[in-house]
């Protein structure tokens, strides 16, 4: 699997001795930013960042560097989700967390024709660019660029 691409850009005024120092930095943070917030330390080793040089640069300081997915999961938390229908048959007892506590909710098929087992969509957590902005504040100096495409 090649993963979905969650941001990617530029890094100006860099040389390969920094690149890897900012990607090593950035792993880290992004692989805490995960367990904290899933408590799931397999699933923070779902990521990969990489590096070049961008090839139609004049100079040899400009990388490119792109941080890809391979699990859904850090998709949706990432990008978050819009409002959607849960997917839950008639008669089934679906566990929710509700105030904290899990509590058991039966499903009914008044209840699905009355709309609601509709997710009410999850806003976006931002993990990966927030781990970003945060190391390549570490590394650059003012003035220098960080360009994102996401």
């Amino acid at each position: 699997m090649r993963g979905e691409l969650i941001f990617a850009g530029k890094v100006n005024h860099c040389n390969d001795q920094l690149a890897l120092r900012i990607i090593s930095e950035y792993h880290k943070t992004a692989e805490r930013a995960i367990i904290i917030e899933t408590g799931n330390i397999p699933l923070s080793k779902s990521f990969n960042v990489s590096w070049e040089r961008d090839p139609e640069s004049k100079t040899r300081d400009v990388y490119l560097f792109s941080v890809r997915v391979f699990t859904k999961i850090l998709i949706y938390l990432e990008k978050g989700t819009k409002p959607h229908q849960l997917r839950v048959q008639s008669g089934k007892a679906v566990p929710m967390r509700i105030g904290g506590k899990l509590v058991f909710r039966k499903v009914t098929s008044q209840d699905i024709a009355k709309g609601k087992w509709e997710h009410p969509g999850t806003a976006p957590k931002n993990m990966f660019l927030n781990a970003w902005n945060s190391t390549i504040g570490q590394f650059l100096e003012v003035g220098d660029e960080t360009q994102y495409d996401k």
